[in-house]
């Protein structure tokens, strides 16, 4: 999904929902917004991540559900990472998964590097 798309279409119900009565739904959006911040960063559009999203994020932050404020802060570290450290974490969480989905002699290899 393209960063136009998302900021065109996904972003404004995000928000929205961000507002709802249930939880679960706030957790999520916090959760999706998490999600589409190194999308919009890369596509250089940091001033709607550090407006309309960080606003949007502090109040998740602040919400009396204890999940909804996990995911609020875990969206909210996304957003103010730069970009080159978001691609590393990716790289290492891609290459660590298939490290371990590999065989057994793998993780032996992956042992002995550390």
């Amino acid at each position: 999904m393209s960063a136009e798309v998302i900021q065109e279409s996904l972003l404004p119900t995000l928000l929205a929902l961000s507002q709802d009565p249930i939880p679960n739904i706030r957790f999520n959006v916090a959760k999706s917004l998490g999600v589409i911040i190194p999308i919009l960063r890369e596509a250089g559009m940091k001033n709607i991540i550090d407006g309309e999203i960080a606003q949007r994020l502090q109040q998740l932050e602040a919400d009396s559900d204890q999940e909804v404020k996990y995911f609020g802060h875990q969206a909210m570290i996304t957003s103010k990472q730069p970009t080159n450290i978001m691609n590393r974490s990716t790289n290492i969480r891609s290459h660590s998964e298939s490290i371990e989905m590999g065989s057994t002699g793998s993780m032996d290899l992956l042992y002995k590097a550390i």
